[in-house]
């Protein structure tokens, strides 16, 4: 089974921040108070083993790389700050077979 979906954000009103410079002042003049628009777009693929209860599913988080050209986020050393492409694997295995009845553990 494959899964798109598609998070368009729209332009919306940001806080009045001033970018600070490397002796700790502030700029003279503010961020842009208005977001531009940019879009997400994640990609997974799923693939059921009925007789084993297993799910093996990967996918990719922001497929084109759409960022904000500035984070929205204050901080020179955040983490958060803009996030790039990621891709993940992952196995889901379901014990729901050792809880039907007469199975109980």
């Amino acid at each position: 089974m494959a899964a798109w979906t598609f998070n368009l954000t729209g332009p919306m009103h940001l806080p009045e921040v001033f970018d600070l410079d490397e002796n700790g002042n502030p700029s003279l003049t503010a961020r842009p108070i208005k977001s531009e628009t940019w879009s997400r777009h994640t990609f997974q693929l799923t693939k059921s083993f009925k007789k084993s209860e297993m799910e093996i599913y990967g996918g990719v988080e922001n497929l084109f790389n759409d960022r904000q050209p500035v984070s929205p986020l204050v901080g020179i050393n955040d983490p958060n700050a803009n996030q790039w492409v990621s891709a993940h694997i992952l196995i889901r295995y379901t014990l729901m077979h050792l809880c039907r009845v007469g199975n109980f553990i």
